[in-house]
């Protein structure tokens, strides 16, 4: 089993002036739970899915680490022959906030010069303490400024009504707990492998007569590193290109529904591993909603 690593990653706004073009929107939907999925050139094959990612702005002015997610999937090369992988971003700083490598080294205080140019440099562990410390104190600032800024606009613009309520597509299936009253318990990450339609078996070691759509109720265990790297291996088996980080799983609630059609004690599914299986069809995500579970299918 690997053992995850975190990896260093650089972006130049003026080579690359499109991936965050939008960025306050990327900021907002990160700030959602939404991730920011980019391919990034990456010259290096050490980066693994689930390995922590964390990017640098570089050039003229604003320069320091900015963005960090998780890599999710392995070295590939590109229609046009440049080699990258697939990083999820799942939380941002702004302008102003940026954690400079002066800073992330005077924190760590290393006597060696740590300067990487390239992306797909392993971080040193003493360094990636540094950067987490100093993310966390950027990151509470910026709530703060925000939440302050926030305040200030509602009684600016308090005769304006504006809605930040995301618009959704009307679901293809029931998905309020008013058509939907029944739910099952299972622990990440196979709630999410459950929702987004990969897994059609849901092993139990009873039986259930149940019959119908019911709640996909995620548990609050969270995932721990074995764990992920387990889940990934198995979307590799699968052929499973694109899924969460390992802290983008979301617990302790409902993520999504899905039809119990069949009871089986055998099946030719690579998710059947016994006693019985709960056969899966029509599954659908939905926006999380916290709830309290409990064993067996139960009411919600």
């Amino acid at each position: 089993m690997c053992l995850l690593n975190a990896y260093f990653f650089v972006w130049n706004p003026q080579k690359d002036p499109e991936s965050f073009s939008k960025f306050e929107k990327i900021i907002a939907d990160s700030k959602l739970g939404k991730p920011y999925r980019r391919r990034w050139i990456c010259p290096s094959r050490q980066p693994q899915p689930g390995d922590q990612a964390f990017l640098q702005r570089t050039g003229p002015k604003d320069n320091g680490v900015f963005a960090k997610g998780t890599v999710t999937s392995a070295q590939y090369m590109r229609n046009d022959g440049v080699l990258a992988v697939d990083l999820s971003l799942t939380s941002l700083l702004r302008i102003g906030f940026e954690i400079p490598r002066d800073d992330i080294k005077e924190r760590a205080k290393i006597g060696y010069n740590w300067a990487p140019m390239a992306s797909g440099n392993v971080i040193p562990s003493e360094i990636l303490a540094a950067i987490e410390e100093l993310w966390a104190e950027r990151s509470s600032a910026q709530d703060k400024g925000a939440k302050t800024q926030s305040l200030t606009q509602r009684r600016t613009h308090s005769g304006n009504s504006v809605s930040s309520t995301p618009r959704t597509s009307k679901p293809d299936y029931p998905n309020d707990m008013k058509s939907i009253r029944k739910a099952i318990s299972v622990r990440q990450p196979w709630a999410w492998l459950i929702v987004n339609g990969h897994k059609d078996i849901e092993n139990r070691s009873w039986a259930t007569k149940y019959r119908g759509r019911l709640w996909i109720h995620a548990g609050g265990h969270r995932v721990t590193r074995p764990e992920y790297e387990d889940f990934v291996e198995t979307c590799r088996a699968r052929r499973i290109r694109t899924y969460p980080g390992i802290e983008e799983f979301e617990t302790g609630g409902i993520v999504g529904s899905v039809e119990i059609v069949d009871c089986v004690t055998e099946s030719r599914s690579p998710w059947f591993g016994g006693e019985y299986g709960f056969v899966l069809k029509n599954a659908q995500k939905s926006p999380f909603q916290a709830l309290s579970g409990k064993l067996g299918i139960f009411a919600v």
